[in-house]
């Protein structure tokens, strides 16, 4: 059991965190990672577990290993 801020229910909640395998598309090639989400367990909302910066590194962490770096040239357009 985990507790965070519901912003629908203006409270700190407790309730459980599941992982779920999500995919991103990078420049046209699919990578899956394991997002952790939590659901308020009075209105059911789901929350992304982790911050921002932890879920982009944590994607493109997942397309590097799969297809290489990618180069300054390349992130420079659509994600």
């Amino acid at each position: 059991m985990e507790k965070m801020y519901c912003f629908y229910c203006d409270k700190e909640v407790t309730g459980n965190v599941r992982v779920e395998k999500t995919k991103y598309t990078i420049k046209g090639k699919d990578v899956y990672v394991d997002d952790y989400v939590f659901t308020c367990p009075y209105c059911k909302t789901e929350y992304d577990f982790e911050s921002l910066d932890e879920g982009l590194s944590k994607i493109y962490g997942a397309y590097e290993k799969l297809y290489g770096q990618i180069s300054k040239k390349q992130s420079t357009g659509n994600i």
